[in-house]
Parts: structure tokens; C-alpha cells; sequence
């Protein structure tokens, strides 16, 4: 099994949810509490900007082509835009949390990762 995480889109010149952002940050700290789980962070969109409306369904499909998932795999939608633009298909293990850049507080940064990995834990799918 396989946790692949999936934001937005690329800031410029940075790898998706690059450590060096407060989003990859968070997911890096998810990441260190599954040490035994192997791991991807992904983009939705493979883009430097947000797209423009009429882009996001295929910019969307986009990422089953780039992305090599499997059925035991685990795929976590970061945030209300991931979760409305994210093209699911049959057969998927989803998990939606919110987007980590809307996490401030060190108190809420600790809840939401332990909360992320109690999600990862216990998987329970939601249908699509």
C-alpha cells in the first residue's frame, strides 16, 4: 500500500508540496508517523499557477496519466478544491482532509497531523 497525496498545483520551481512550503511541511510531518508506509506527494494540476475554469477537468485527468496508482493504494485529497476537481474513479481508496496551508496554530498543525494519520490508520473508503 501506497499513501499518494494530492494538492493543487505546483508553486514555481518546486517539486509538488515541496518541504520547504507550510503544506509540505504538514505532509512531511503526516509522512514521519507512517515510517513503515510508503509515500508520493502529488499535484492535481501539474501547472506553476491556478488554472483557468475551462482547464481544471482536463488538467485534472491529467494526473492519471502522470500517477501510477494501484487498487491497494491509499490516495489523500487535500483541501475543498482537490476534493470538487479531483477526477475519482471507480476502484479508488480516497481519503478527503482539509488543505494544510489553512492550518496556522501549532496546536492545530499537531491535530491535524494526528488526525491525518488516525485517517490513514483506520482506512474506511468513502464511495465516489
Amino acid at each position: 500500500m501506497k499513501v499518494i497525496f494530492v494538492g493543487m498545483h505546483n508553486k514555481p520551481n518546486t517539486p509538488p508540496l515541496s518541504s520547504s512550503t507550510r503544506s509540505g511541511s504538514l505532509i512531511d510531518s503526516i509522512i514521519r508517523k507512517i515510517p513503515s508506509l510508503e509515500t508520493l506527494k502529488t499535484n492535481m494540476w501539474d501547472v506553476e499557477e491556478f488554472p483557468q475554469v475551462e482547464e481544471k477537468t482536463k488538467l485534472s485527468l491529467g494526473w492519471h496519466d502522470r500517477i501510477k496508482w494501484g487498487k491497494d493504494d491509499v490516495i489523500i485529497l487535500l483541501g475543498a478544491e482537490v476534493h470538487k476537481n479531483f477526477v475519482a474513479v471507480e476502484g479508488m481508496r480516497l481519503i478527503k482532509i482539509g488543505h494544510p496551508s489553512a492550518v496556522r496554530s501549532f496546536e492545530a498543525q499537531d491535530l491535524y497531523v494526528s488526525r491525518a494519520v488516525g485517517f490513514i490508520k483506520s482506512y474506511k473508503p468513502i464511495k465516489i
